[in-house]
């Protein structure tokens, strides 16, 4: 899934200790006081929600502009003369469309449903788009869009997500929510409506099939890493392997939290903080809950921080930010220093936030640091990385010159079908969907 990095998001921190347990400021978790019957409506998107620029899409409503159709060779001749043209059909393997949402989430493993998260409502509406269709369906409210927001998209369409008040993991099966139950007996923080109880949990993402789900559970105000299974006899709750050092004379165990679990649900990953940084790049196996923290060498420094924020389906490959560059690692492979965009500027950073199944491609934004904006990109081990707006350009694609696609954060497993976020010619945060055939990259 992929999803929000941590830049943005840190460890969803209860906003009353965040900086009291020395992480960056997050938002946290709060509750929803909405059912499921409030949340059942289905609304068709129109032109505001998505805008087509290739029109490959066949709804009746379609309508194209000069740059979907290229007038074929004409004769220059006299005034007399009758020029003659030649319609050249849009590809139907390329198609983009702007979704109305400002939060890409995550997209089903063949990229047919798209997860959008509609920060600015008031109750954190999450959306489901429809790629062929081009229909956003109202899914669930997640709750207060400061303390809570979906993470992960299963192919039966169960989101995962902090949820709640105090914030807790949770899954939506569709008609109502989970609460995934942490073991431990103590949150963090103090929340308003249970002043005893601190929040207790998130989930941060969730398997292909619905059943495991991974993510955090508060110990105090330190964080285990977690994994929960659902089986025949209900759902098993495991506590990964903690990892990494407490801080030199700190009193907490170090933060561990697996953000990514892979399509198959064997592979967790995330971060866990050692005794110089708060973020060191982690893997773990779902069976026996061992972990691992990843080595370096002489690629990054100790004190560089990073974290992984990908995994491939199969959970072989994984991927994420280091030392602010971009990364992806195996066990065959080793590590493997994907830096960024060539134009990048010292100090921006890069972010893979998605893999295809098979390890070859790897998507997410690059650049922009705190006041730029950041662009999309592609990574192939024979081409580098590269904008992804070019590639769409050069498959007939007619994006506007003023929107940029600032980033990936999904991918369907064979990296045809990418979910996004984009700044349009007014400044405002978007999503997209793009579609294009393998053979583009």
């Amino acid at each position: 899934m992929r999803r929000f990095h941590s830049a943005i998001l840190g460890l969803a921190l209860p906003l009353t200790l965040a900086t009291a347990c020395g992480e960056e400021a997050a938002k946290g978790d709060a509750s929803d006081t909405r059912d499921s019957s409030e949340v059942s409506d289905t609304v068709e998107a129109d032109t505001a929600d998505t805008v087509e620029s290739d029109g490959s899409d066949t709804r009746p409503d379609d309508t194209r502009d000069a740059g979907d159709t290229a007038p074929g060779d004409s004769d220059p001749g006299d005034a007399g003369d009758v020029a003659d043209t030649e319609t050249i059909a849009p590809d139907p393997r390329y198609h983009f469309a702007i979704v109305d949402k400002p939060a890409a989430v995550d997209v089903t493993p063949d990229g047919a449903i798209a997860l959008f998260w509609d920060y600015g409502s008031a109750s954190g509406d999450a959306w489901l788009y429809g790629v062929e269709a081009g229909t956003l369906n109202l899914a669930t409210s997640v709750g207060d869009p400061l303390r809570n927001f979906p993470t992960g998209l299963s192919d039966d369409l169960r989101i995962s997500a902090l949820y709640g008040q105090p914030v807790q993991a949770g899954l939506w099966s569709g008609t109502a929510w989970e609460r995934i139950v942490s073991p431990l007996p103590e949150g963090c923080g103090i929340d308003p409506e249970a002043p005893t109880m601190g929040d207790l949990g998130g989930a941060w993402d969730v398997s292909a099939d619905g059943l495991t789900v991974v993510g955090l559970f508060w110990e105090g105000c330190t964080t285990v890493a977690f994994a929960a299974v659902e089986g025949e006899s209900g759902r098993d709750i495991a506590i990964l392997d903690r990892l990494g050092e407490r801080y030199p004379e700190a009193l907490l165990d170090p933060v561990n939290r697996a953000t990514v679990v892979s399509k198959n649900g064997k592979v967790a990953a995330g971060f866990a903080q050692t005794a110089i940084v708060d973020r060191w790049p982690a893997v773990w196996s779902v069976a026996d809950h061992s972990g691992e923290l990843l080595v370096a060498g002489e690629t990054y420094p100790s004190d560089a921080p990073g974290e992984v924020l990908a995994v491939s389906a199969d959970g072989v490959f994984v991927g994420g930010t280091w030392n602010q560059r971009g990364f992806l690692w195996s066990k065959l492979g080793g590590l493997v220093d994907i830096g960024g965009l060539p134009e990048l500027l010292p100090g921006e950073p890069t972010y893979v936030n998605a893999i295809s199944a098979d390890g070859k491609l790897a998507f997410g934004g690059s650049g922009g640091g705190f006041f730029g904006v950041s662009q999309a990109f592609v990574w192939s081990a024979d081409k580098g990385v590269r904008r992804l707006r070019d590639l769409a350009n050069a498959g007939g694609l007619a994006i506007p010159e003023e929107t940029i696609l600032s980033s990936v954060f999904a991918a369907s497993d064979d990296g045809t079908v990418l979910v996004g976020t984009l700044t349009d010619a007014n400044f405002q945060t978007k999503g997209f969907v793009l579609r294009m055939p393998r053979d583009a990259y």
